[in-house]
């Protein structure tokens, strides 16, 4: 989560525990095309991400 605060400081980020593993979950877009534009920015920097709804 440092890391990706000092890549991209403009963007909201926060560390939760699903066990067994820690997850950064970032951003809250209105929509899946917002989330998928920055989400090519985001794979530059990091692997293994992908877009999750978050349900309402």
């Amino acid at each position: 989560m440092a890391r990706f605060r000092a890549e991209f400081p403009g963007n909201f980020s926060k560390l939760v525990y699903y066990a067994p593993e820690w997850k950064v979950q970032v951003g809250n877009y209105k929509t899946k095309l917002e989330a998928d534009k920055d989400l090519i920015k985001f794979q530059e920097k990091f692997s293994g991400i992908i877009v999750i709804p978050m349900g309402k």
